[in-house]
């Protein structure tokens, strides 16, 4: 089952927090993100974040922000709110173990 909505990620240090809409597949094990809900109705997506092996981080000073480490590469993200965040949290700790191998 598809988990949606938004949240914003971190790009870069000029473009700072920028708004994107996420989409959670867990059987593919794909975080898919577009820059608009409109901009994923026509499949523009602006990128994807791999699950397999993906490990999580929340930050114990912050209620709404997350990392999600992929890859060698890691990806900030805040939701609106600790409750926001914990959706996503669940969800995504969901998918990762869904499409991690323990080896």
């Amino acid at each position: 089952m598809l988990f949606e909505g938004s949240l914003s990620k971190w790009t870069n240090v000029i473009r700072g927090w920028q708004y994107r809409f996420f989409v959670l597949d867990p059987a593919q094990g794909m975080l898919m993100y577009y820059t608009s809900k409109e901009n994923m109705a026509k499949g523009e997506q602006r990128g994807v974040v791999l699950l397999k092996d993906a490990h999580l981080g929340i930050d114990s000073e912050d209620d709404s922000t997350f990392t999600i480490r992929s890859n060698g590469k890691t990806f900030h993200f805040q939701a609106r709110d600790a409750e926001e965040r914990q959706k996503w949290i669940s969800n995504l700790e969901d998918a990762i173990c869904l499409n991690t191998v323990n080896t």
